[in-house]
């Protein structure tokens, strides 16, 4: 009898010693945001971003996603072992099928396909200097929002021309985004479209300022625009090298495709990181600086999104530069990049 207290004794001890190990992450899995909290996050969220839904039952579902998006965030965040944090945004009552439809690019015209030449290698020359940022030098217009046409391809666009206008006549102008989406015939509109082909039409045919072409979110006729300014050219920069990228960032701001993953949307601040971009390209953004850490020298990409202010660090994103074993860059961003001049 004796024997057998004792055996269950030392099982008891077991059991108490291995739930021991492993109670703290067994209840930070299965531990979740609360429905009151979650609901007092979700009114003050709605509030924040003027969310208006067309019934109840639609109210409710947005609810049951975005306290799945709150979990995810919470968690991510709880974890702390990244160089970047998560937060809410807009995006936050969608599922990722939703996001994707609806924000990213469905089409993009493959490079090989638009008779490019090759592409220019900026010259190891070129000064390069350890810190850039043209948003702080003043080349840069404010964030813009594409909305729900996924249209990002001419703010990339835009963006671009704009701050090399602004560096070669001394004048920031806001130029039109609409113009480009309604007129050039050989992208897609708001399913997706590519930035040399944009730069190639405003070649061909000036193009013309916000307040004379006003942005619309959608796709129409193309109007008779009233040119404002033009660029020169466009090239395109070595596919797969951040080296020639730095470079020619280190001359003007660049635009760039990129995959929005769904880190990438949540996003809130630090050095983005995200280890589930697919190897397929459905953003586009600008790239309006570079830097370095100085809290851990980490070095960093500054991208200039079009999902608003409300996104990011102020509608920006630091991303990791330079990662090993990435020579097309976090995400892909050094895969497709061009420039207007």
């Amino acid at each position: 009898m004796a024997m057998i207290l004792r055996r269950d004794v030392i099982a008891m001890m077991i059991m108490l010693q291995f739930l021991g190990a492993c109670s703290s992450s067994f209840f930070a899995r299965s531990s979740g945001v609360s429905d009151s909290v979650a609901r007092d996050r979700f009114e003050q969220w709605v509030a924040q971003h003027g969310k208006k839904y067309s019934d109840e039952a639609n109210r409710e579902n947005r609810y049951k996603i975005f306290r799945e998006n709150l979990q995810h965030v919470e968690d991510f965040n709880r974890a702390g072992n990244t160089s970047f944090r998560l937060g809410l945004n807009q995006f936050s009552d969608l599922t990722t099928e939703e996001f994707r439809a609806t924000y990213t690019i469905t089409k993009m015209t493959p490079r090989t396909s638009m008779n490019m030449t090759g592409s220019f290698r900026i010259s190891d020359d070129a000064p390069v200097p350890e810190c850039v940022n043209w948003v702080e030098a003043g080349v840069v217009t404010g964030i813009r929002n594409q909305g729900t046409c996924g249209c990002c391809w001419a703010l990339a666009a835009v963006a671009a021309i704009e701050s090399i206008i602004k560096m070669r006549a001394g004048e920031l102008l806001d130029l039109s985004e609409q113009q480009l989406l309604d007129c050039v015939t050989d992208n897609a509109g708001c399913e997706g479209g590519t930035m040399v082909r944009a730069y190639q039409y405003v070649l061909d045919n000036k193009i013309s300022g916000e307040n004379q072409y006003p942005y619309r979110g959608a796709k129409e006729d193309c109007a008779a625009p009233a040119p404002l300014t033009q660029i020169t050219g466009f090239r395109t920069v070595t596919p797969s090298s951040e080296a020639d990228l730095l470079r020619a960032v280190a001359q003007q701001p660049v635009s760039v495709g990129i995959t929005a993953s769904d880190l990438f949307r949540a996003y809130k601040d630090g050095i983005f990181r995200g280890t589930d971009c697919r190897n397929v390209q459905n953003h586009a953004v600008t790239i309006v600086g570079y830097g370095i850490a100085p809290e851990d020298g980490s070095k960093y990409w500054l991208l200039k999104n079009s999902w608003g202010d409300s996104w990011g660090e102020g509608g920006y994103m630091r991303i990791a530069r330079e990662v090993p074993d990435l020579p097309q860059g976090v995400c892909g961003l050094a895969t497709d990049a061009s420039f207007p001049y």
